[in-house]
């Protein structure tokens, strides 16, 4: 996924004077203060400094990036390479006592680590030492389509990818690393692979599309059908969407490496009612759905449309295929009306990028289907367990809408102009703050609609509503990295 970030990915050994050799017992080392320093800059710059508690100790660095050390076995192979490359004859030089190590021109957005191995003797000894991960970024992105309405859609899973929706059949696909975007014409994006190939619809023929090295093409589905591609995993073997299918309005599906098969909507009911006047519970079945979201273990989450009065309820797929309502909806009905006190949504249900929790919004009509109160509500897959805030978290959580929800069951939501962050430690927060309270203050403020937020919660998309001053209202994308 880093395939054009390889020009300097191993900075091999870095030796400063001659290795002493020795028979003496070689001295311990701890490193008491390993840390990173400078990583900010066009010039991709990062500054290490070592402080070891024993200064007889004497010691080598490195610094490799995650992808080669991935390539080389992980941490056992980077071992493996500095007991080879000492046995091969590098006699040079060894660090003592405090050193600072700068390196200049490193790759942006990805993972970087300094290595410090002890030595004695032309060997190594004991445990190879890592630095924290140390990531060069630019903190704040923005980036303007040239049109009054273009609104970003998606992160990709790493968070080097943004898509977006914009006028007609019109797209752009902005790309992280190179801080650029790129205006597309011929669909529509809804979410995009962590190498950066996108899905969505060509709205024009009601097509499900994909956007790869500068071009569109058509998904292919049974009979020509109608549809939309609204989500992928993260490595693109999976693909979600909906589509017409006979005798139904719409039925979810999944193309999976190629292969093309509805998603079964069997065994599950939907929201259940009583006639006024009765005892008797009606219950009703799922009649069509539609997938919003995807976790990259297979699991979906979407909503779906039950056969008495054709409610948009939360539904989800686990990863085996068992088809779910969420929670246990409940209403009473009329000839003229329903009234319901627990409705699980929605049109949008979120789902976590490792598929434990799903998130939307529970909420209560009246006898005119009027909408009384809503709040969020976060479910636990597994666990088949649906958890409510506090009633203070719902008072707070009153017109604030999921926008999706974090492998630790952290739910990320918006009410168009500020977003907010609700977890079950700390209740409700706005967002800014949150964050604030672990990385300091920072600015530009967080504000406009949450859009979304790569997988390791470190990557943020925004839209916000602007009057620019040449081209009057129009949407903003605003990408904040952590």
């Amino acid at each position: 996924m880093f395939k054009r970030m390889k020009k300097m990915l191993f900075i091999a050994l870095a030796f400063m004077s001659v290795l002493l050799v020795s028979c003496t017992p070689e001295p311990q080392m701890q490193l008491s203060d390993f840390t990173a320093v400078g990583a900010v800059g066009e010039e991709g710059v990062v500054e290490f400094i070592v402080r070891p508690t024993n200064p007889e100790a004497t010691y080598i660095v490195g610094l490799v990036d995650e992808v080669n050390m991935m390539d080389m076995g992980g941490k056992d192979g980077v071992r493996e390479y500095i007991m080879e490359s000492l046995a091969s004859g590098y006699s040079g030089a060894v660090y003592s006592d405090m050193t600072v190590h700068t390196y200049p021109g490193l790759t942006k957005y990805v993972n970087w680590y300094l290595y410090v191995a002890q030595v004695h003797d032309g060997r190594m000894v004991g445990d190879v030492v890592y630095s924290n991960a140390t990531r060069i970024y630019s903190p704040y992105l923005e980036y303007k389509y040239p049109s009054a309405w273009a609104t970003p859609m998606a992160v990709s899973a790493n968070g080097l990818w943004v898509v977006g929706a914009a006028n007609g059949n019109n797209a752009f696909l902005y790309d992280v690393v190179a801080e650029c975007g790129e205006n597309l014409v011929g669909g529509s994006l809804s979410d995009v692979t962590n190498d950066g190939v996108c899905y969505g619809q060509d709205i024009d023929m009601q097509k499900p599309v994909k956007y790869e090295n500068g071009k569109f093409s058509y998904l292919t589905l049974p009979d020509n059908r109608m549809g939309d591609a609204m989500a992928v995993t993260s490595d693109g073997s999976k693909v979600y969407g909906w589509c017409s299918s006979p005798g139904r309005i719409f039925m979810p599906y999944v193309i999976e490496n190629g292969e093309f098969r509805e998603l079964s909507v069997e065994g599950s009911h939907g929201v259940s009612y009583i006639m006024e006047g009765s005892d008797r519970v009606v219950e009703t079945d799922i009649v069509a759905a539609r997938v919003g979201t995807c976790a990259d273990n297979g699991a979906a989450a979407g909503y779906g449309l039950d056969s008495g009065p054709m409610l948009e309820q939360g539904v989800i797929w686990k990863a085996d295929g068992t088809f779910k309502v969420i929670g246990e909806g409940r209403m009473l009905y009329d000839e003229n009306s329903y009234t319901c006190d627990q409705l699980y949504g929605g049109y949008h249900t979120a789902i976590s990028p490792d598929g434990k929790y799903a998130a939307s919004t529970v909420g209560r009509f009246n006898g005119g289907f009027e909408l009384v109160d809503s709040y969020p509500y976060l479910y636990d897959i597994e666990a088949d367990q649906v958890i409510f805030p506090s009633e203070d978290d719902r008072m707070d959580m009153g017109g604030l809408s999921v926008c999706c929800v974090a492998n630790d069951g952290s739910i990320y939501l918006t009410d168009g102009g500020s977003p907010y962050i609700w977890r079950q430690d700390t209740g409700v927060m706005n967002l800014q703050l949150y964050m604030e309270s672990i990385y300091g203050s920072f600015s530009p403020k967080m504000e406009g609609r949450l859009v979304d937020v790569s997988a390791d919660g470190k990557t943020f998309v925004l839209c916000q509503s602007i009057e620019d001053p040449e081209e009057g209202a129009c949407i903003l994308t605003r990408i904040y990295i952590f």
